[in-house]
């Protein structure tokens, strides 16, 4: 797995300069110390808490051993925690454990099989998190929703994560190369403007919570007003969707457009590329 996922970019090109600048903020860092935890255990010198995988997930099948070595894992991490926190700067102690729960369930959904086994890998945590020994203290959920309806709401949750971060990077007079950020901004406000189409209410979509958090941490004017002018981009309608005044607006490179089909890395310009070869 990549940290982060950009999967939902509409121009491929844009997503390995992205990944380089994106993957170096807190909550990325974050995850990829997660990971790496999991990918070191063997199983060997857990604490006997841990031990409850087994005896709850013991499967030696496709799926079930996955789950079980995550388990293990997710244990490991609970009580060794401030190895983890000593190299993850900039993360609130209110975010460690719901980043966890998001990255958590993102994990699951990647093993094969995973549905055969979930519930007993989520009592498994629940037990482990009673432990003495979890110096976190977090609880852990399952989400209980398809991989197509995660990832949307996992990339909204995201992104409102993350805008903070990304606009310090743009107003940050040393540097240099603001680009990749304001790339993610626009290929952001893109998707939520594709996403928002099918989600009206709460009772329509299961992600209806992430794109009104998303909206609101948008809707500071002051805030995107300024990141127009540092990114140079301009306020454009959506393709295909029906723009209010007061919601996200789509992003577009100022300049003349017979330049921009040239140099611009725009979604809008790449996709009129395809059309004309």
């Amino acid at each position: 797995m990549s940290y982060p996922n950009l999967h939902y970019y509409v121009d491929a090109d844009n997503r390995a300069e992205v990944y380089k600048s994106l993957n170096n903020l807190p909550l990325y860092k974050y995850q990829k110390e997660l990971h790496n935890f999991i990918n070191k255990n063997n199983g060997e010198g857990l604490n006997s808490d841990c031990n409850y995988c087994n005896t709850n997930i013991g499967n030696i099948n496709v799926g079930g051993s996955e789950l079980r070595k995550l388990c293990e894992g997710i244990c490991n991490i609970l009580q060794n925690f401030n190895d983890i926190k000593s190299i993850s700067i900039g993360i609130s102690d209110d975010k460690w454990c719901p980043y966890m729960n998001w990255w958590v369930y993102n994990y699951v959904l990647s093993i094969p099989n995973y549905k055969n086994y979930v519930s007993n890998f989520y009592h498994a945590l629940t037990y482990i998190c009673h432990s003495s020994k979890n110096l976190l203290n977090c609880s852990f959920q399952n989400s209980s929703i398809d991989k197509i309806i995660f990832d949307k709401k996992k990339v909204l949750y995201e992104f409102t994560e993350i805008y903070d971060d990304i606009k310090k990077k743009i107003n940050d007079e040393e540097n240099l190369n603001v680009q990749p950020y304001c790339k993610h901004i626009k290929e952001n406000l893109r998707y939520y403007n594709t996403v928002k189409v099918n989600c009206t209410s709460e009772n329509s979509c299961a992600y209806y919570k992430e794109l009104s958090n998303f909206k609101n941490k948008i809707r500071e004017l002051s805030d995107l007003n300024n990141i127009l002018d540092k990114c140079n981009y301009r306020k454009t309608p959506c393709e295909n969707v029906s723009n209010i005044d007061d919601d996200v607006p789509c992003l577009k490179k100022k300049g003349n457009p017979f330049l921009l089909l040239i140099f611009d890395d725009d979604p809008e310009v790449y996709a009129f590329r395809k059309n004309i070869n």
